[in-house]
């Protein structure tokens, strides 16, 4: 529960200088798809759909030959995209959101076997290697391809990933292509999330969905900053009346 705030109290911490947070917005959470329900069937014309808390409104569409759509265990103990081709060529997976992010990490799970996941990114974005997988250390990225150069790895080990990062300008889609070179089929999975968006809740400033003491502190960051994210009144001025929007939204709750 979120105790109510008093105008009193934030303002005599205005102009204390917060150290945490610092930068630009915190990374949030990978999704969890232990608790996603996807509803749709997942193709062009009824796309895989669910809510998240950060993103909006997720749209997942699987096309090409693929094997295994859809949330799986396959791979490792945690629930996951599942990826895969299944005959000649690729099985791919294109993925929407609603709510702009300027940053995603994308983690590649049991890449292995010559596999390689080809991604298509917006333009205005970059594609980043950011982990590589530390039970082979072989996974590279080449332009837009993570490729592996590993042999068979154990498809339950939950560290048997590497991670990828997408961003740049603010960007709501990509798709990986998932290919599996000289075999009749293979399998893999991404999970992603550690999305950096825009908060769709007002005062939920750290954008993780929960409001607590670090939306506070990052609210006086922002403020003694003057930084716009938080000229809640959008009249270039940063007194009172923003310290006001804050509280009522704080203590109004997200919904």
């Amino acid at each position: 529960m979120c105790k109510a705030l008093h105008a009193a109290a934030i303002g005599a911490s205005l102009f204390i200088a917060s150290p945490l947070l610092a930068g630009g917005l915190p990374d949030s959470q990978m999704v969890d798809w232990s608790l996603v329900t996807l509803l749709g069937s997942g193709t062009d014309a009824d796309p895989f759909v669910f809510d998240e808390c950060r993103l909006g409104r997720v749209e997942i569409v699987y096309t090409a030959n693929v094997q295994i759509p859809g949330i799986i265990t396959n791979f490792t103990s945690e629930p996951q995209l599942g990826l895969g081709e299944s005959g000649n060529g690729p099985g791919i997976i294109t993925l929407s959101w609603s709510n702009p992010a300027t940053a995603l990490e994308i983690r590649c799970i049991d890449l292995d076997l010559s596999e390689t996941d080809s991604f298509t990114i917006p333009d205005g974005t970059t594609l980043t290697l950011v982990r590589d997988n530390p039970l082979d250390a072989s996974d590279f990225l080449d332009g837009l391809v993570m490729r592996a150069g590993a042999p068979d790895q154990p498809n339950g080990n939950d560290e048997n990933y590497a991670a990828l990062r997408i961003e740049g300008e603010a960007f709501t889609s990509f798709s990986i292509a998932f290919n599996r070179p000289g075999s009749g089929s293979g399998g893999s999975a991404i999970t992603f999330g550690n999305a950096q968006v825009i908060p769709r809740c007002l005062p939920d400033l750290d954008a993780n969905c929960v409001l607590n003491f670090f939306d506070v502190s990052r609210f006086i960051q922002l403020y003694n900053n003057h930084d716009p994210q938080v000229d809640f009144t959008k009249d270039g001025e940063f007194n009172f009346f923003d310290v006001s929007v804050f509280i009522g939204a704080f203590n109004a709750g997200c919904p």
